[in-house]
């Protein structure tokens, strides 16, 4: 980041995001989040990495620099794309609000996950495909991770 003048920000990994169940995520509060820096006349907001986690939880041992934890994606979100159901956060448990808890995040959160990759699998040509379809192709490390 090349900025020629003096800035303020805030370091705050997204697990941290208060909001999500279990630990935070890209969705609403991270927006909101960005929102209140901005007001508060910060200019940045440095993050931890956002790579995957390792079992311990932690993103320095990641099996990939590039790739995004996948528990980072928003549930919500989802939801207003249409590629899960209001149905599907029904009865969503919420976890502790004072730490990340990553291992139930991924009890939680995996399975919907995947229900949500199935129905943008069956949702061929949509605007979503077209942005995967770039992403694939200008993702040259992503061939070795999946194979991986």
């Amino acid at each position: 980041m090349g900025f020629k003048e003096r800035i303020s920000g805030v370091l705050m990994p997204i697990s941290s995001v208060p909001g999500s169940p279990f630990c935070g995520d890209l969705g609403s509060g991270a927006r909101r989040f960005a929102d209140f820096l901005h007001r508060a006349g910060q200019r940045a907001w440095q993050m931890l990495p956002v790579n995957p986690i390792d079992e311990y939880f932690s993103p320095y041992a990641s099996i990939s620099t590039f790739a995004g934890e996948p528990l980072y994606i928003d549930l919500e979100d989802l939801v207003q794309s249409g590629l899960l159901q209001p149905s599907d956060m029904v009865g969503l448990p919420y976890g502790p609000r004072s730490q990340a808890a990553f291992r139930a995040a991924k009890d939680v959160k995996m399975p919907r996950l995947h229900k949500a990759f199935e129905a943008f699998r069956r949702t061929r040509g949509t605007k979503y495909h077209n942005a995967f379809d770039r992403f694939v192709d200008e993702a040259p490390w992503l061939g070795s991770h999946v194979a991986f």
